[in-house]
């Protein structure tokens, strides 16, 4: 009579080992794959929101200290994220609006 694992306990042994590490590649794999389709969707959407987005100024009016701008992309466009120059100054703004809808012109006050 031979002591030690009989092979019918080494099989099962062998096989929870093999589904537990199965298991844990599964869960860690999954996790990566979530998180690396999360990234790449928000970045898609970021540049899309860039691609469909265009700012033409079409007036300054001097004597109400206005900026007349007109949304030349697809998409609305947002003020709050808006930055003007004159040469390489920054010219300060308060939009009145959070939102230009696309082919549509709104004034901004420049700031004095």
């Amino acid at each position: 009579m031979s002591k030690g694992i009989t092979p019918v306990v080494a099989i099962i042994l062998l096989l929870i080992i093999t589904i537990v590490i199965v298991g844990f590649s599964f869960t860690i794999f999954q996790s990566t794959v979530s998180s690396a389709g999360e990234r790449t969707e928000n970045a898609t959407q970021t540049a899309a929101t860039a691609f469909s987005t265009c700012a033409h100024i079409e007036a300054v009016d001097t004597a109400t200290q206005r900026i007349y701008i007109r949304n030349c992309g697809s998409g609305d466009l947002n003020t709050a994220t808006l930055a003007l120059f004159a040469g390489q100054y920054s010219v300060p703004f308060t939009p009145e609006l959070a939102l230009i809808p696309p082919s549509q012109t709104k004034h901004l006050p420049v700031a004095t």
